[in-house]
């Protein structure tokens, strides 16, 4: 879907899959995740990190440098080394 530049128009609305390829657009080009200009971590999974999107939509990632995946549970992540980052969900929160 990330790769898709309707899928998310039709899946979502228009509104949605503009702001959708928007925040990609943003994710792609940051350096590393604390470089996003809107991003926190996901209060249940500090290992992960969500991207709002729409007034009731956000993009929810993780790492995807291995090393973080392994000892996510036992250490906190250090957001300013992680270079690339893998989508896992879309969530509508309404």
């Amino acid at each position: 879907m990330a790769g898709s530049k309707t899928l998310p128009a039709r899946k979502y609305g228009r509104a949605v899959g503009a702001a959708f390829h928007a925040r990609l657009a943003d994710v792609w080009a940051a350096r590393n995740v604390a470089e996003l200009p809107l991003w926190e971590t996901v209060p249940d999974a500090p290992d992960r990190f969500l991207v709002p999107v729409a007034e009731d939509c956000v993009l929810i990632f993780e790492s995807n440098h291995a090393i973080y995946r392994e000892a996510a549970t036992a250490a906190t992540v250090n957001w300013q080394q992680i270079t690339r980052v893998k989508l896992l969900e879309v969530r509508f929160n309404g």
